[in-house]
């Protein structure tokens, strides 16, 4: 069995603020006809802060490959050898234990590799096996977990590998020339080194907390794209790494998590909170063209005679209904869902109520489209009961947008619209009280950036058809 210990990481001295990084953009693009496209992409990634290895006036400064590749090597060996360190500290082992050192990079290139001279230098013994990684991109992460977990499953008793992730933006700029590459930066990119252990066997005396065996390790490359994957994939580990909170070196500690994977009744916000904050969406986000497209082929959040739809055009779908008397259904699926894989079957209508729409449920089980099924009675949420080996519903990573409020507050500040925060947190407020008028949302719309201008008629009669501006 393999075991992963608790990482160490660093990140560099030169912070950022997004407000820095949004003036840089404008000075460095200006007159650039997709300007408004970068600043809404650096907004909508909700970074607030990165950090580089030099300051920002010094890195803006396009220096050639050469130049960037040797800032590269200089800081990534500065910078490595205290940061394995101290994986190697968590895991109570020196450098001679190493069998295998992994290292993971998408930012520079070196001959002889890295690991080459981690070995020399670190004492690591000659025999070390050395696996360096490149252009993996956002899926980098997973790989220098994998590998090592694929090493000592194939290597079991004892052997120990090392694994390193280092991206020091050193290269800033590609070669088209510094507005390229400054896109790339100011999207949300910032350097960090991260080093852990895995483990062929466990040893409890020696090992702090850990996660042990290979389910829920990133597996890039799998269904639909690396940077959708790695997230669902990582869950399993949760519990463990968010008790690892503050080894990061100028970071904040690791966030709460509102929702469990898979997910609880009780994560869901009452029905009626739950119908204001995503209706809100589907108010914001109405045009005429979106009601006259077919369902199938509609995305983005909308209102119909059924109920409130999501659709993000590839990864995950739900619809909320009202069933009358105080009743709700909410059903979709997110790719991270593994309920219609499971073996043995689930049956995700185990324990359902009769007032369920049965006939369009079933329909979507028979065509493998449905991944889970909550049902919302007498002001409780409830589902079919899972098995202890499932490791997710697809709850958290479709629904966490409305069930957290702040999440749903920071998609009208990202959304097409662009609301303005202050303005985002009073239309939430007035939502889940049921009390938004038109005229609140025409406020809302002249004081927002409208990166794609509103449809304010077909504004208006989706929040009469929501029920927003009275008791539902």
């Amino acid at each position: 069995m393999a075991t992963l210990c608790r990482p160490e990481v660093a990140v560099p001295e030169h912070v950022v603020t997004a407000e820095e990084t949004l003036d840089t953009a404008r000075t460095v693009l200006a007159g650039h006809p997709q300007l408004d496209l970068v600043l809404r992409l650096i907004t909508n990634t909700g970074v607030r802060t990165r950090r580089l290895v030099r300051p920002l006036e010094q890195t803006l400064r396009h220096q050639g490959f050469e130049a960037r590749n040797l800032l590269y090597e200089k800081e990534a060996k500065r910078r490595l050898p205290d940061v394995i360190e101290g994986a190697l500290a968590h895991a109570g082992l020196g450098a001679r234990d190493i069998d295998m050192l992994v290292y993971v990079s998408c930012t520079g290139f070196m001959m002889p590799s890295m690991t080459a001279h981690l070995i020399n230098t670190m004492g690591m013994r000659p025999g070390t096996r050395q696996l360096p990684i490149a252009q993996l991109g956002c899926a980098a992460g997973g790989a220098a977990v994998n590998r090592p977990h694929d090493f000592v499953t194939a290597y079991p008793g004892g052997n120990i590998a090392s694994s390193v992730v280092f991206d020091a933006l050193a290269r800033l700029f590609a070669e088209g020339g510094p507005q390229a590459g400054a896109r790339g930066l100011l999207a949300g990119f910032g350097p960090g080194i991260t080093a852990e252990i895995s483990l062929g066997t466990w040893s409890a005396p020696r090992c702090p907390p850990q996660v042990p065996g290979g389910r829920g390790f990133p597996r890039p490359g799998g269904r639909g794209a690396s940077c959708t994957e790695t997230p669902a994939r990582t869950w399993a580990p949760g519990p463990v790494l968010r008790s690892w909170g503050g080894t990061v070196r100028g970071t904040r500690e690791w966030q709460r998590v509102e929702i469990e994977r898979p997910g609880r009744p009780e994560d869901l916000p009452a029905a009626g909170l739950l119908w204001a904050r995503w209706a809100l969406a589907a108010v914001l986000e109405a045009d005429e063209e979106g009601e006259n497209t077919p369902f199938v082929h509609r995305s983005g959040a909308w209102i119909d005679e059924e109920g409130l739809h999501l659709d993000d055009g590839g990864c995950t779908w739900w619809t909320l209904a009202p069933r009358g008397e105080g009743r709700y259904v909410l059903y979709g699926e997110d790719e991270s869902s593994g309920v219609k894989w499971h073996e043995p079957a689930i049956d995700m209508l185990a324990q359902a109520p009769e007032w369920l729409p049965f006939e369009r449920l079933r329909s979507l089980l028979e065509g493998w489209e449905l991944g889970c099924v909550y049902w919302y009675e007498d002001g409780t949420w409830a589902r079919a009961p899972y098995p202890a080996g499932l490791s997710d519903d697809g709850l958290d990573c479709g629904m966490r947008r409305y069930a957290v409020r702040a999440e749903a507050v920071n998609r009208l500040v990202y959304s097409d619209r662009g609301v303005p925060r202050e303005c985002a947190q009073r239309l939430m407020e007035a939502a889940e009280a049921y009390r938004v008028t038109a005229a609140e949302i025409e406020a809302a719309l002249e004081g927002a950036q409208e990166y794609t201008a509103a449809d304010r008629e077909a504004v208006l009669r989706a929040l009469e058809r929501t029920g927003l501006s009275g008791p539902r």
